[in-house]
């Protein structure tokens, strides 16, 4: 298997499962706009876009021998209006994103624990392995407060709860 697929794979999944935790959560919340769009689906092709889901990211691969890679996928839509409560809820739907990274990096390490120590140079160990640290990173890059991430929208809902 090539290495940087062997990246690029757990990598991809983990930023999808991201996006859509932020679809089903509006949408649990009142705001159907990415099931109104197709867009609650795990196939990453609905939500990778050509320059930060292919070109850059595997390019960096490339360049770094297989040590680095940045990109992004689509933003999931959500429409704030429809939300009964929208600063409150927002902050949720961005949490969720993260959440769901965090949920993924729990189960990894827990796979890693249950899977064979004699495994441990086969592949599926090693996508276990990238797939713990690149959902750590996701969570904790996304709350970082500044816009246009997740961290962002949560600040707000602290910054506005009480007017």
């Amino acid at each position: 298997m090539n290495l940087h697929l062997e990246i690029y794979i757990p990598v991809m999944l983990s930023a999808v499962v991201h996006e859509v935790a932020h679809g089903y959560t509006a949408a649990y919340l009142g705001d159907r706009t990415a099931e109104e769009m197709g867009r609650l689906s795990l196939n990453p092709i609905r939500h990778m876009r050509f320059i930060g889901s292919f070109v850059l990211p595997l390019s960096l691969l490339v360049l770094s021998g297989g040590k680095f890679a940045l990109g992004w996928c689509r933003p999931m839509p959500v429409q704030s209006h429809r939300f009964n409560k929208p600063i409150r809820d927002m902050a949720i739907v961005c949490a969720a994103g993260p959440a769901a990274n965090t949920v993924l990096a729990l189960l990894c390490w827990m796979m890693m624990l249950i899977v064979d120590a004699s495994s441990s140079g086969s592949a599926f160990r090693l996508w276990l392995v990238i797939g713990c640290a690149a959902n750590v990173f996701l969570a904790a890059f996304n709350l970082i407060p500044i816009k246009p991430l997740d961290g962002w929208n949560i600040l707000n809902y602290f910054r506005y709860k009480n007017r």
